[in-house]
């Protein structure tokens, strides 16, 4: 009897107090409705209400998504009526609303997940109108975002946008920075989704809308995936090496005859993917040769490199160390 006496009490605190949190989110909620009430200190409020009370307050995402979609066009539109001003006041104000996604994030709930590409798209597409790169305000924030659903984040970019250059070169940004572990880690965990995009060539179709990709896009999405398990490369070497799948994805990309006639161009008028592709698989397969100086077959295997015309681009300084 004492214990349900106690559980009693706790539970009908624990109401109590999401209807006191709810109660004081309404009129929270309708101030950030209005764009020129919306503050720092209004979305700090709102922030540490949800923390007090995630449940019940899904409204409050859309309507933060709302706000940062006409905070972003109203920089885009300042920037481009008065120079002079930029766009500062509403950037800023943008920038602390994805502060605060962070803050608002619960893996665990599944209805969030569906703002995941809304929040993605937006801040591409305002990097994309105002000209901004690798510098913009709007990373570090949307990448602590997206720390928190790595593995969402990463579905999602090797299923519906796989052959998009900003969400691709964007998450190849996010994956070689130093706080990005948790990505990596993620994707180490499961390789299937890099090693699907190497060998992109055998099964050519859009999973999100079944239809064949453009031999452009299968060249773009090849070097995606080889990209991607380089820069894995340089942060976690043994796991990569250690993957069986890896290994033999990139030795069959090495051992095609049409990869092998890439390398041997006859004219400069190549893109990046010819250039630096094969030299990317070469660093990865010699870094399993000097783990494994038995694989004799592999060895012969690299030393087409020295086939072509372009042998500069395998310096032999490179292959002796390795072979060393």
């Amino acid at each position: 009897m004492f214990v349900d006496f106690i559980l009693t009490r706790i539970l009908n605190k624990d109401v109590f107090i999401s209807f006191q949190v709810n109660q004081a989110m309404r009129p929270v909620a309708a101030s950030l409705a209005n764009q020129k009430a919306v503050t720092l200190e209004g979305l700090r409020h709102a922030a540490f209400l949800y923390q007090l009370s995630p449940e019940g307050n899904i409204k409050l995402w859309d309507t933060l998504i709302q706000v940062l979609r006409k905070f972003l066009e109203g920089a885009l539109q300042n920037h481009n009526k008065i120079p002079s001003k930029n766009g500062f006041h509403e950037f800023k104000i943008a920038i602390a609303i994805l502060d605060h996604f962070e803050l608002l994030t619960n893996p665990a709930d599944q209805l969030q997940l569906r703002f995941l590409e809304s929040v993605c798209k937006l801040c591409l597409q305002a990097e994309k109108a105002l000209s901004l790169g690798k510098g913009s305000p709007l990373r570090p924030n949307l990448m602590k975002y997206l720390s928190k659903l790595s593995l969402e984040y990463i579905n999602q970019v090797f299923t519906t946008y796989l052959p998009n250059p900003e969400w691709n070169s964007f998450f190849l940004y996010f994956l070689q920075q130093n706080n990005a572990s948790s990505l990596r880690e993620t994707l180490l965990q499961s390789s299937a989704p890099i090693v699907h995009t190497m060998c992109i060539r055998q099964n050519p179709i859009n999973p999100s809308t079944s239809v064949s990709y453009t031999e452009k896009e299968l060249a773009e999405i090849q070097f995606f995936g080889v990209k991607c398990t380089h820069i894995l490369s340089r942060f976690h070497p043994e796991s990569v090496l250690n993957d069986l799948e890896i290994f033999n994805a990139l030795k069959m990309l090495w051992e095609t005859p049409n990869y092998q006639q890439g390398i041997q161009f006859n004219n400069w008028e190549v893109d990046v993917q010819t250039w630096k592709e094969p030299l990317y698989v070469c660093k990865m397969l010699l870094m399993y040769y000097k783990k494994n100086p038995e694989d004799i077959d592999l060895l012969f295997l690299l030393l087409l490199a020295f086939c072509g015309k372009p042998v500069s681009q395998y310096q032999v300084r490179f292959f002796s160390r390795s072979f060393g």
